[in-house]
């Protein structure tokens, strides 16, 4: 029996089909449904009299049933003709509902309103028991919540307070809100259902912008720019880092023309970690992590440049060495080979180098030094710096330290 996708997705009870399917309903609303399914959120509303749906993530691709049985053989199996796979699940489900003529399409939900957001929707009320269970640090009123930072042209619409709490959406590549972060204590938490590997929060766009300043959390951001004030910028932070939300900085780069990005990530090796990783994804070099040791890989065109990182990488080595024999009478080769930076050639490509290294703060701290420096700076067309706090965080450098210090303070070096 074949039935026409068009009568079946016009027809089919929609709600019934994703029970069948195993798709576990999480949220029952008069306005949408929201289901789950392998770590996927698909929330169900009425749109001009029919069920659609769309996953959390991509809130403007939405879809009937044909497209999510797509969507399901797609994630079930990848041995058979999906249009072979649609008809046979139609054909299973209407033998299950006793025959076609069973079809009943019926409408439960109440149409949606205008621009429904479902992070909005969940999240921007009092009574939202998730953010009533957090806990909030009273403290941070004053400093990074104050008016001074709530009512800035900047921020507005970007730091919402709420409940307990304060929200930063995160948006994605169509700048659509794919979710919320929020702050706890003196953390930050992702908000059920929000998508954060491929999205990011950022700062509105000054009028007048000359940098980009890249940090982890908002809470980082905040605390920056309270302690610097530089009002020309974006700030932008990037929870999860991954090539898909890298992509989403390049974007704002492009659009805005900026060419000063400056990394502001933390002191500690995960700091430094992630600044690699942004590198990773903004140029050609490749980290891998082997044996609590990162091997680097990336191509060298230059060989006056390739010269000079070298020998910043061998100078750190010795003094390492000299440092290392001022506690240990017995030169320990393989102790010393562990915790030193080890620049090989890649025998599969005449053009790579591979640096070894250990995955602690000094070592970590020098390569990516020398690797702005004589790699990156050269080729690439922006101006990227790195800056660290001096304390563990951006907030405790706000807290603790003289206000009238400036940024070229912080720069990383060695």
């Amino acid at each position: 029996m074949i039935l026409s996708w068009d009568i079946f997705s016009a027809e089919v009870d929609f709600l019934d089909l994703l029970d069948y399917l195993g798709y576990t309903q999480k949220i029952n609303n008069p306005f949408y449904l929201l289901y789950t399914f392998r770590e996927k959120n698909i929330v169900v509303i009425n749109e001009n009299n029919k069920y659609v749906f769309f996953f959390s993530n991509t809130p403007k691709l939405k879809g009937g049933a044909i497209d999510l049985l797509l969507f399901h053989i797609s994630n079930i199996s990848n041995s058979t003709s999906e249009c072979n796979k649609v008809n046979a699940i139609i054909e299973k489900y209407i033998t299950k509902i006793g025959g076609k003529e069973n079809l009943k399409h019926t409408i439960e939900l109440q149409p949606i309103k205008p621009n429904f957001n479902l992070f909005y929707t969940l999240f921007l009320n009092k009574d939202s028991e998730y953010l009533n269970s957090l806990t909030f640090n009273t403290e941070l009123s004053d400093t990074i919540f104050s008016k001074q930072v709530i009512e800035n042209t900047l921020f507005k619409n970007k730091v919402i307070p709420a409940a307990n709490t304060f929200l930063f959406p995160v948006v994605n590549q169509s700048n659509h809100c794919v979710g919320m972060l929020a702050s706890n204590n003196d953390t930050m938490v992702t908000l059920p259902y929000s998508d954060t590997s491929g999205s990011i929060w950022f700062s509105n766009i000054p009028q007048k912008c000359n940098h980009i300043f890249v940090f982890n959390t908002p809470n980082e951001a905040l605390s920056f720019y309270l302690k610097f004030k530089i009002e020309d910028a974006i700030y932008l932070a990037i929870n999860t880092i991954s090539y898909l939300n890298t992509q989403l900085l390049l974007n704002i780069q492009k659009t805005t023309k900026v060419k000063n990005i400056t990394f502001c990530f933390t002191k500690n090796a995960k700091g430094y970690i992630n600044d690699l990783i942004l590198f990773s994804n903004l140029t050609n070099i490749k980290p891998e992590i082997r044996n609590n040791h990162i091997h680097a890989t990336f191509e060298y065109s230059e060989i006056n440049m390739f010269s000079k990182f070298n020998k910043n990488i061998q100078n750190y080595n010795q003094q390492f060495k000299k440092e290392f024999l001022k506690f240990n009478s017995i030169n320990n080769q393989s102790l010393l080979q562990n915790n030193s930076l080890i620049v090989l050639n890649n025998s599969t490509n005449d053009n790579e180098i591979i640096v070894r290294f250990p995955i602690s703060i000094y070592p970590l701290k020098v390569f990516i030094w020398s690797y702005l420096k004589f790699f990156v700076k050269p080729k690439y067309n922006m101006n990227i710096e790195i800056l660290k706090p001096k304390e563990n965080s951006w907030l405790d450098q706000l807290n603790n330290s003289n206000e009238k210090e400036n940024t070229k303070e912080f720069k990383i070096a060695v």
